[in-house]
């Protein structure tokens, strides 16, 4: 019995892989110094609308909506407050990827370097 409940529990997760492809995503802003953390349940569709508006993509993984609305929350009780029109467009600060790396956001540790870079003042600190 025990291994029939298994074998439906790993059928049933098979399926949901395959069905629900959602994916978090981490992306930088082109001229702006902003980071926007989200999912989508249709990534390319997504990241295609991102890149029309200056997005660039970042990284991508599976993941979740319940993943981001952690995330989210983690980031509002550290003290980050989103922009004024989004609620998950936030302004580059070495904290704001420092928690991001913390929580491992798809994508923020092995880019954090490119966008510290973005982050004039951080120049200043690492001469």
């Amino acid at each position: 019995l025990i291994k029939a409940v298994i074998q439906i529990l790993q059928t049933n997760q098979l399926l949901v892989d395959k069905l629900v492809n959602t994916q978090n995503y981490l992306l930088t802003h082109q001229t702006k110094m902003l980071l926007k953390v989200g999912y989508s349940e249709n990534i390319e569709s997504r990241l295609r609308t991102h890149r029309r508006n200056g997005w660039i993509v970042l990284d991508t993984g599976v993941g979740s909506k319940e993943r981001e609305k952690a995330m989210l929350l983690t980031l509002r009780e550290n003290g980050f407050r989103p922009e004024p029109s989004s609620e998950e467009i936030f302004t580059i600060t070495p904290k704001l990827v420092d928690v991001l790396c913390a929580n491992n956001w798809v994508g923020a540790n092995e880019n954090k370097e490119f966008i510290l870079d973005k982050f004039p003042q951080q120049k200043i600190f690492s001469d």
